[in-house]
């Protein structure tokens, strides 16, 4: 058996806390980060989970906040929907590491 990819690991364990939380999207969306807060960019092979977990941070990170931070003040300052979208984006990114097999 091999090892797991490291994006795949974090997203793995950010989408399995987000779906066994019974607290607000914002919050669980909040507590996902913290599984994938170390991944950047380059840990991406496929282009296309690159090219959403580059979106994904521009979402996160959109607004500052000096004491609670970017992620959720950004979220705070999202429309229910957009909040919605953001949590779509990193089951997308999940779903294109398997699909390109980077599991």
């Amino acid at each position: 058996m091999r090892a797991s990819s490291y994006p795949f690991e974090k997203f793995f364990n950010a989408i399995s806390g987000m779906a066994t939380s019974e607290r607000p999207l914002r919050d669980r969306i909040v507590g996902a980060h913290t599984s994938f807060v170390a991944v950047n960019e380059k840990d991406f092979k496929d282009p296309d989970a690159k090219r959403e977990y580059q979106e994904l941070m521009r979402r996160l990170t959109k607004v500052q906040h000096p004491e609670k931070g970017s992620v959720w003040a950004s979220l705070q300052a999202m429309s229910d929907d957009e909040v919605e979208k953001t949590a779509d984006l990193i089951v997308s990114i999940l779903h294109h590491l398997i699909l390109a097999g980077d599991t």
